[in-house]
């Protein structure tokens, strides 16, 4: 998991005692670029860039307390204060910009009001007097948020920005940001070691009581968790077992099955065995098994039934949010399971036929999809088309063609794909549409992706954060088995020098045995 701006801002603000300040300090200050943003591009850096601005903000309006040695307080002071007013002037910018659509990533509804109300609280508690002269004036919260949004806020009503995956935030993950209910419900109950799984909520919940109050055991993760990184701390968010999940499905569409080891074979079972209300990790759980042979009794049709609506699946039935990755890993349970089961054909085949029209009425005049997890386009594509491919019904191949001719059209000139620049992740999901319908898509073209997604991956620069959580995020493990997936599938239609299908191994390795301690040990380890 990718380190967080938005989390490590936050431990700076709220927990100073916790390991690793002064490194977290310097990483804020690193991180900033020229136009006093952090973050992601766009309105990806509203969130990141509120959340810095206000706990450097509040280091400089605290001089008193620089935390640094007497000698170098003042050009400390003076540093935080430049890097402080460089963050109120982009948060200007970013805050007129985004009255409507808020950012895409998780609780932004909720977040931005109340980064926006501390950084107006500490710029009027700003002592001395003189010293404000020296920071911009303040953000005009009545300049800045509609009231509709600030009471919803206010009244700690849960967030409508959707979660990685669709699945439900656990509770207590924006307890930070919320208020009311939504904060009493989790104010005294950390879920096993932290605060609804999050560094931000954890030590916002642990800030509120007295130093020698505080949860020994909440405490010491974060101090472990910082340790770990250096000092800054990723986003842990809802994200880490559905990361796990996907890992999985994404190696045993490569063929790989023989790698997943028991233990993640036993997680997929849990999953699947009711114990989360995760919907996109239950599909991809579904289809995982049934390509391994291991879903023994259980039936798709059964295990879904909370998620089904008319025509497709969502958390829960009513709810808004919807997922066609999510639809796709289902329609890959639905056919995969028929196929080894013909008996249950003519049971599946309703369900099958209702998730193809619904992804295909998904779909874009353009040919591409969208999901609520992922900044790119590329994504939800690469999912949709290969599932659509194999097991969708009537309009399914011309869905599969619209999204071939649009990833055709957007190819770059260097071969590469990308929303914002060409990036190994998002050429790996193009290639893996394109090979959705191998027979429509010319050899050259397949050849100079490959090229570009060799030379990417050859770079060794690492993975651009694309996927939603509090700030944009990149789930190291997950990127390099999508691209392992599609070198192995490339092999069958261009050639190549296997330097990508080598780096892409060892990388994967590599990830996967940094998450032993979720029982990932050895994922690839043939």
């Amino acid at each position: 998991m990718s380190l967080s701006v938005y989390e490590t801002a936050r431990l700076v603000r709220l927990a100073p005692w916790v390991w690793g300040h002064h490194a977290r300090i310097d990483y804020l200050v690193a991180l900033q670029r020229r136009d006093g943003t952090w973050g992601g591009p766009d309105l990806y850096a509203l969130v990141p860039t509120l959340s810095a601005t206000e706990a450097l903000l509040h280091l400089a309006c605290a001089r008193d307390r620089s935390p640094v040695r007497a000698e170098h307080r003042t050009e400390a002071a003076d540093l935080l204060t430049a890097a402080a007013d460089r963050g109120l002037a982009a948060s200007r910018r970013l805050l007129d910009r985004a009255c409507r659509p808020w950012p895409r990533t998780v609780g932004a509804d909720l977040l931005v009001p109340y980064l926006v109300d501390e950084i107006n609280r500490t710029l009027l508690r700003c002592e001395p007097p003189a010293a404000r002269g020296s920071v911009p004036r303040p953000l005009g919260r009545h300049a800045v948020l509609r009231a509709p949004l600030a009471g919803r806020a206010a009244q700690g009503s849960a967030p409508s920005s959707v979660p990685p995956g669709g699945s439900p935030l656990p509770a207590g993950h924006l307890w930070e940001g919320s208020a009311g209910p939504a904060r009493e419900a989790a104010a005294g109950s950390p879920d096993g070691w932290t605060i609804g799984a999050s560094p931000a909520a954890t030590a916002a919940w642990l800030a509120r009581r007295p130093a020698g109050g505080r949860d020994e055991v909440c405490v010491g993760a974060l101090d472990r968790l910082a340790r770990r990184h250096g000092g800054p701390v990723p986003g842990l968010g809802p994200a880490i077992a559905g990361e796990q999940v996907e890992l999985a499905g994404t190696l045993v569409r490569a063929g790989l099955g023989a790698a997943v080891p028991p233990r993640l074979r036993e997680q997929l079972r849990r999953q699947v065995g009711g114990t989360t209300g995760d919907y996109g990790a239950v599909s991809t759980a579904l289809y995982t098994l049934a390509e391994l042979g291991e879903l023994g009794g259980r039936c798709p049709a059964e295990v879904l039934r909370p998620f089904e609506a008319a025509t497709r699946f969502q958390r829960p039935p009513g709810d808004p949010v919807w997922s066609p990755v999510a639809n796709a890993h289902m329609l890959e349970a639905f056919g995969v399971h028929a196929a080894a089961r013909p008996a249950h054909l003519r049971r599946h085949s309703p369900a099958i036929s209702a998730i193809t029209r619904w992804l295909c009425g998904r779909q874009q005049l353009s040919g591409r999809w969208e999901d609520p997890r992922h900044a790119s386009p590329y994504y939800a594509t690469s999912h949709a088309a290969a599932a659509l491919s194999r097991f969708g019904r009537r309009g399914a191949s011309s869905a599969v063609a619209r999204a071939v001719w649009w990833v055709r059209g957007t190819q770059r000139p260097d071969g590469s794909w990308g929303v914002w620049r060409g990036t190994a992740e998002e050429t790996a999901y193009a290639l893996q549409t394109l090979l959705a319908a191998p027979h429509r898509v010319p050899q050259d073209l397949l050849a100079r992706g490959a090229a570009a997604l060799e030379r990417l991956v050859a770079t060794g620069t690492g993975h651009p954060p694309l996927w939603h959580g509090t700030d944009l995020y990149a789930p190291a493990a997950v990127i390099d088995a999508t691209i392992l997936a599609v070198t192995c599938r490339l092999r069958g239609h261009v050639a190549l020098t296997g330097r990508a299908h080598s780096l892409s191994l060892s990388l994967t390795r590599a990830r996967v045995e940094e998450c032993d301690s979720q029982g990932a040990k050895g994922l690839v380890g043939r």
